[in-house]
Protein backbone atom coordinates (compact mmCIF):
# COMPACT_ATOMS: atom_id res chain seq x y z
CA UNK A 1 0.00 0.00 0.00
CA UNK A 2 0.88 3.50 -0.88
CA UNK A 3 2.68 5.07 2.53
CA UNK A 4 4.41 8.11 3.31
CA UNK A 5 5.24 8.35 6.78
CA UNK A 6 5.85 11.34 9.12
CA UNK A 7 8.57 13.07 9.33
CA UNK A 8 10.39 12.31 12.27
CA UNK A 9 12.80 14.31 13.97
CA UNK A 10 15.35 12.00 15.38
CA UNK A 11 15.70 11.15 11.33
CA UNK A 12 17.32 14.82 10.77
CA UNK A 13 20.89 13.96 11.36
CA UNK A 14 20.67 10.74 9.37
CA UNK A 15 19.13 12.76 6.23
CA UNK A 16 21.90 14.74 6.62
CA UNK A 17 24.59 12.77 6.99
CA UNK A 18 23.37 10.73 4.08
CA UNK A 19 23.18 13.85 1.76
CA UNK A 20 26.55 14.92 2.36
CA UNK A 21 28.12 11.17 2.20
CA UNK A 22 26.20 11.46 -1.67
CA UNK A 23 28.02 14.68 -2.36
CA UNK A 24 31.39 13.92 -1.01
CA UNK A 25 31.35 10.80 -2.99
CA UNK A 26 30.25 12.06 -6.29
CA UNK A 27 32.72 14.31 -5.94
CA UNK A 28 35.40 12.39 -4.83
CA UNK A 29 34.18 10.80 -8.40
CA UNK A 30 34.38 13.60 -10.52
CA UNK A 31 37.92 14.40 -8.71
CA UNK A 32 39.15 11.03 -10.07
CA UNK A 33 37.64 11.31 -13.80
CA UNK A 34 38.66 15.65 -14.02
CA UNK A 35 42.42 15.22 -12.34
CA UNK A 36 43.27 11.93 -13.04
CA UNK A 37 41.20 11.10 -15.97
CA UNK A 38 40.25 7.64 -14.78
CA UNK A 39 37.10 5.92 -16.63
CA UNK A 40 33.62 7.96 -16.41
CA UNK A 41 32.29 3.82 -17.21
CA UNK A 42 34.34 2.79 -14.29
CA UNK A 43 33.87 5.71 -12.03
CA UNK A 44 29.95 5.80 -12.40
CA UNK A 45 29.36 1.59 -11.95
CA UNK A 46 31.56 2.71 -8.64
CA UNK A 47 29.45 4.70 -7.63
CA UNK A 48 26.86 2.50 -8.76
CA UNK A 49 27.90 0.10 -6.71
CA UNK A 50 28.52 2.10 -3.34
CA UNK A 51 24.68 3.48 -3.61
CA UNK A 52 23.01 -0.31 -3.42
CA UNK A 53 25.24 -0.84 -0.86
CA UNK A 54 24.31 2.97 1.19
CA UNK A 55 20.54 1.92 0.23
CA UNK A 56 20.59 -1.51 1.35
CA UNK A 57 21.64 -0.38 4.90
CA UNK A 58 19.24 3.06 5.48
CA UNK A 59 16.45 1.19 6.85
CA UNK A 60 18.53 -0.03 9.50
CA UNK A 61 19.46 4.15 10.90
CA UNK A 62 15.86 5.53 9.29
CA UNK A 63 12.56 5.36 11.50
CA UNK A 64 10.65 6.77 8.92
CA UNK A 65 10.54 7.06 4.86
CA UNK A 66 9.82 10.65 5.25
CA UNK A 67 13.47 11.37 4.59
CA UNK A 68 14.54 8.65 2.82
CA UNK A 69 11.70 9.44 0.27
CA UNK A 70 12.79 12.94 0.55
CA UNK A 71 16.63 12.18 -0.13
CA UNK A 72 15.31 10.02 -3.38
CA UNK A 73 13.56 13.04 -4.25
CA UNK A 74 16.45 15.25 -4.58
CA UNK A 75 18.59 12.95 -6.40
CA UNK A 76 16.26 11.98 -8.75
CA UNK A 77 15.52 16.03 -9.24
CA UNK A 78 19.97 16.53 -9.35
CA UNK A 79 20.37 13.73 -11.54
CA UNK A 80 17.65 14.83 -14.20
CA UNK A 81 19.24 18.97 -14.07
CA UNK A 82 22.54 16.68 -14.70
CA UNK A 83 21.66 15.13 -17.66
CA UNK A 84 20.61 18.44 -19.10
CA UNK A 85 23.28 20.45 -18.31
CA UNK A 86 26.12 17.80 -17.68
CA UNK A 87 27.18 19.20 -14.71
CA UNK A 88 29.11 16.18 -13.78
CA UNK A 89 30.45 13.79 -15.79
CA UNK A 90 30.80 11.17 -14.08
CA UNK A 91 27.78 10.78 -13.65
CA UNK A 92 26.99 10.35 -17.72
CA UNK A 93 27.04 7.04 -19.61
CA UNK A 94 30.25 7.74 -21.79
CA UNK A 95 32.36 5.02 -23.30
CA UNK A 96 36.14 4.95 -23.53
CA UNK A 97 36.02 3.49 -26.91
CA UNK A 98 32.90 4.44 -28.87
CA UNK A 99 34.07 2.43 -31.90
CA UNK A 100 33.97 -0.74 -30.17
CA UNK A 101 31.23 0.33 -27.25
CA UNK A 102 28.66 2.29 -29.08
CA UNK A 103 27.91 5.58 -26.62
CA UNK A 104 24.02 4.84 -25.72
CA UNK A 105 22.49 7.28 -23.61
CA UNK A 106 21.27 6.26 -20.68
CA UNK A 107 18.97 7.11 -17.80
CA UNK A 108 19.97 4.91 -15.18
CA UNK A 109 21.08 7.91 -12.86
CA UNK A 110 17.59 8.62 -13.13
CA UNK A 111 15.82 5.22 -12.91
CA UNK A 112 17.85 4.08 -9.35
CA UNK A 113 16.26 7.15 -7.24
CA UNK A 114 12.77 6.51 -8.95
CA UNK A 115 12.49 2.81 -8.36
CA UNK A 116 14.04 3.66 -4.65
CA UNK A 117 11.26 5.96 -4.07
CA UNK A 118 8.65 3.36 -5.30
CA UNK A 119 9.77 0.79 -3.20
CA UNK A 120 10.21 3.58 -0.43
CA UNK A 121 6.24 4.20 -0.81
CA UNK A 122 4.93 0.58 -1.16
CA UNK A 123 7.48 -1.41 0.79
CA UNK A 124 8.89 0.32 3.59
CA UNK A 125 5.77 -0.68 6.31
CA UNK A 126 6.14 -4.22 6.02
CA UNK A 127 8.51 -5.36 3.40
CA UNK A 128 11.91 -3.17 4.03
CA UNK A 129 13.93 -6.50 4.00
CA UNK A 130 12.91 -6.86 0.00
CA UNK A 131 13.66 -2.89 -0.29
CA UNK A 132 16.71 -3.71 0.74
CA UNK A 133 17.58 -6.96 -1.40
CA UNK A 134 16.34 -5.95 -4.75
CA UNK A 135 18.27 -2.65 -4.80
CA UNK A 136 21.78 -4.50 -3.04
CA UNK A 137 20.99 -7.32 -6.39
CA UNK A 138 21.47 -3.94 -8.99
CA UNK A 139 23.79 -1.65 -7.23
CA UNK A 140 26.44 -4.88 -6.47
CA UNK A 141 25.03 -6.96 -9.55
CA UNK A 142 24.50 -4.48 -12.36
CA UNK A 143 27.79 -2.37 -11.72
CA UNK A 144 30.45 -5.93 -11.74
CA UNK A 145 28.42 -6.83 -14.64
CA UNK A 146 29.46 -4.09 -16.38
CA UNK A 147 32.99 -3.29 -14.93
CA UNK A 148 34.09 -7.38 -16.28
CA UNK A 149 31.81 -6.83 -19.29
CA UNK A 150 33.87 -3.97 -19.98
CA UNK A 151 37.42 -5.20 -19.24
CA UNK A 152 37.79 -8.76 -19.64
CA UNK A 153 34.37 -9.48 -21.51
CA UNK A 154 35.42 -10.63 -24.67
CA UNK A 155 32.38 -12.79 -25.88
CA UNK A 156 29.99 -11.19 -27.20
CA UNK A 157 26.00 -11.55 -27.30
CA UNK A 158 24.64 -11.16 -30.85
CA UNK A 159 21.20 -9.74 -31.09
CA UNK A 160 20.14 -8.92 -27.96
CA UNK A 161 20.40 -5.36 -27.02
CA UNK A 162 21.96 -1.84 -28.27
CA UNK A 163 24.13 -1.85 -25.13
CA UNK A 164 26.93 -4.31 -25.78
CA UNK A 165 26.39 -7.24 -23.62
CA UNK A 166 29.24 -10.11 -22.80
CA UNK A 167 28.86 -13.85 -21.38
CA UNK A 168 31.42 -12.88 -18.84
CA UNK A 169 29.50 -9.88 -17.69
CA UNK A 170 26.32 -11.85 -17.70
CA UNK A 171 28.13 -14.94 -15.62
CA UNK A 172 29.39 -12.17 -13.69
CA UNK A 173 25.45 -10.66 -12.52
CA UNK A 174 24.29 -14.15 -12.03
CA UNK A 175 27.13 -15.29 -9.73
CA UNK A 176 27.10 -12.01 -7.91
CA UNK A 177 22.66 -11.80 -8.00
CA UNK A 178 22.94 -15.71 -6.42
CA UNK A 179 25.36 -14.95 -3.86
CA UNK A 180 23.76 -11.88 -2.52
CA UNK A 181 20.38 -13.05 -2.57
CA UNK A 182 21.54 -16.23 -0.78
CA UNK A 183 23.09 -14.32 1.89
CA UNK A 184 19.95 -11.74 1.67
CA UNK A 185 17.32 -14.28 2.08
CA UNK A 186 19.27 -16.16 5.20
CA UNK A 187 19.65 -13.05 6.96
CA UNK A 188 15.39 -12.28 6.92
CA UNK A 189 14.07 -15.09 6.82
CA UNK A 190 12.66 -14.43 10.49
CA UNK A 191 10.61 -11.84 8.79
CA UNK A 192 9.41 -14.55 5.51
CA UNK A 193 5.15 -14.94 5.82
CA UNK A 194 3.15 -16.90 3.28
CA UNK A 195 4.75 -18.75 0.71
CA UNK A 196 8.38 -17.92 1.79
CA UNK A 197 7.83 -19.02 6.13
CA UNK A 198 9.99 -21.89 6.99
CA UNK A 199 11.40 -22.35 3.74
CA UNK A 200 13.81 -25.07 3.28
CA UNK A 201 17.45 -24.18 2.94
CA UNK A 202 17.54 -26.33 -0.70
CA UNK A 203 14.79 -24.68 -1.35
CA UNK A 204 16.22 -21.20 -0.60
CA UNK A 205 19.13 -21.48 -2.56
CA UNK A 206 16.60 -22.89 -5.73
CA UNK A 207 14.61 -19.79 -5.16
CA UNK A 208 17.99 -17.33 -4.71
CA UNK A 209 18.77 -19.13 -8.16
CA UNK A 210 15.94 -18.53 -10.16
CA UNK A 211 15.69 -14.80 -9.30
CA UNK A 212 19.48 -14.67 -9.98
CA UNK A 213 18.58 -15.86 -13.28
CA UNK A 214 15.45 -13.19 -13.87
CA UNK A 215 17.90 -10.53 -12.72
CA UNK A 216 20.58 -11.67 -15.13
CA UNK A 217 17.66 -11.78 -17.87
CA UNK A 218 16.28 -8.08 -17.09
CA UNK A 219 19.65 -6.63 -17.25
CA UNK A 220 20.63 -8.61 -20.26
CA UNK A 221 17.67 -8.14 -22.42
CA UNK A 222 17.12 -3.67 -21.59
CA UNK A 223 19.20 -0.83 -22.44
CA UNK A 224 19.26 2.88 -21.87
CA UNK A 225 19.50 2.43 -18.22
CA UNK A 226 16.50 0.57 -18.03
CA UNK A 227 17.54 -2.58 -15.87
CA UNK A 228 18.49 0.00 -12.68
CA UNK A 229 14.63 0.10 -12.90
CA UNK A 230 13.56 -3.44 -13.80
CA UNK A 231 16.80 -5.30 -11.94
CA UNK A 232 14.46 -4.41 -8.86
CA UNK A 233 11.17 -3.83 -9.74
CA UNK A 234 11.68 -7.89 -10.97
CA UNK A 235 12.83 -9.16 -8.16
CA UNK A 236 10.40 -6.82 -5.71
CA UNK A 237 7.45 -8.26 -7.42
CA UNK A 238 8.23 -11.85 -7.20
CA UNK A 239 9.19 -11.71 -3.58
CA UNK A 240 6.23 -9.70 -2.69
CA UNK A 241 3.88 -11.74 -4.45
CA UNK A 242 5.29 -14.77 -2.42
CA UNK A 243 5.39 -12.85 0.79
CA UNK A 244 1.51 -12.53 1.24
CA UNK A 245 0.30 -16.13 -0.94
CA UNK A 246 0.68 -19.68 -0.32
CA UNK A 247 3.47 -22.17 -0.47
CA UNK A 248 2.08 -23.34 -4.16
CA UNK A 249 2.95 -20.30 -5.52
CA UNK A 250 6.95 -20.91 -4.57
CA UNK A 251 6.50 -24.34 -6.44
CA UNK A 252 5.06 -22.73 -9.18
CA UNK A 253 7.53 -20.08 -9.99
CA UNK A 254 10.37 -22.78 -9.59
CA UNK A 255 9.01 -25.16 -11.79
CA UNK A 256 7.72 -22.39 -14.10
CA UNK A 257 11.14 -20.62 -14.36
CA UNK A 258 12.65 -24.21 -14.86
CA UNK A 259 9.93 -24.49 -18.30
CA UNK A 260 10.63 -21.65 -19.09
CA UNK A 261 14.23 -21.18 -19.24
CA UNK A 262 14.36 -24.78 -21.57
CA UNK A 263 11.81 -23.25 -23.78
CA UNK A 264 13.94 -20.45 -24.23
CA UNK A 265 17.02 -22.63 -24.60
CA UNK A 266 15.96 -24.59 -26.93
CA UNK A 267 14.35 -22.06 -29.04
CA UNK A 268 18.38 -20.56 -29.75
CA UNK A 269 19.31 -23.95 -30.69
CA UNK A 270 16.82 -24.45 -33.32
CA UNK A 271 17.04 -20.66 -34.20
CA UNK A 272 13.38 -20.13 -33.63
CA UNK A 273 14.25 -17.03 -31.60
CA UNK A 274 17.11 -14.86 -31.56
CA UNK A 275 18.92 -14.06 -27.91
CA UNK A 276 16.63 -11.21 -27.61
CA UNK A 277 13.91 -13.07 -28.34
CA UNK A 278 14.26 -15.87 -25.95
CA UNK A 279 15.37 -13.78 -22.96
CA UNK A 280 11.88 -12.12 -23.02
CA UNK A 281 10.33 -15.59 -23.65
CA UNK A 282 12.07 -16.63 -20.68
CA UNK A 283 10.75 -13.61 -18.54
CA UNK A 284 7.25 -13.68 -19.73
CA UNK A 285 6.91 -17.58 -20.02
CA UNK A 286 8.04 -17.87 -16.29
CA UNK A 287 5.20 -15.46 -15.50
CA UNK A 288 2.66 -17.29 -17.59
CA UNK A 289 3.84 -20.64 -16.13
CA UNK A 290 3.52 -19.26 -12.41
CA UNK A 291 0.04 -17.98 -12.37
CA UNK A 292 -1.21 -21.23 -14.66
CA UNK A 293 -4.13 -22.76 -13.58
CA UNK A 294 -4.35 -20.61 -10.87
CA UNK A 295 -5.91 -17.16 -11.99
CA UNK A 296 -6.06 -14.13 -9.63
CA UNK A 297 -7.08 -16.10 -6.18
CA UNK A 298 -3.97 -14.93 -4.73
CA UNK A 299 -5.20 -11.16 -4.77
CA UNK A 300 -2.26 -10.44 -7.51
CA UNK A 301 -2.33 -9.31 -11.21
CA UNK A 302 0.08 -10.60 -13.78
CA UNK A 303 1.75 -6.47 -14.16
CA UNK A 304 5.49 -7.50 -14.98
CA UNK A 305 4.82 -8.86 -18.79
CA UNK A 306 2.49 -6.00 -19.02
CA UNK A 307 4.82 -3.13 -17.87
CA UNK A 308 7.97 -4.55 -19.44
CA UNK A 309 6.84 -4.89 -22.74
CA UNK A 310 6.69 -1.00 -23.74
CA UNK A 311 9.99 -0.28 -22.27
CA UNK A 312 11.52 -2.79 -24.46
CA UNK A 313 9.62 -1.29 -27.43
CA UNK A 314 10.46 1.79 -26.44
CA UNK A 315 14.18 0.97 -26.16
CA UNK A 316 14.27 -0.73 -29.48
CA UNK A 317 13.42 2.83 -31.11
CA UNK A 318 15.41 5.23 -28.97
CA UNK A 319 18.99 6.42 -30.22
Amino acid sequence: MLNLQAALPQDVAPFFLTLCFVLLFVLLAEFLVRRWSVSTLVVRKIVHLSMGVVIFFIPGYFQSNYYPALTALLLLLFNALNIRFKWLISLLAADADPAHSPNIKSYGSLFVPLVFLLQLLFLWESHKWILQTSMLVMGVGDSLAALVGSSVGKKHIEHLTKNPKTVEGSLTMFFTGFVLLCASLFVFSPFFTGALAKIPFLTLIALAMMLALVATAVEALLSHGLDNFFIPISIAYVLYVLDINQPVFLHRFLLGGVCAALLAVFSIKVKFLTNSGATATFLLGNNYFWYWRHGMDGATVNLLPVIIHPFKAWQETEG
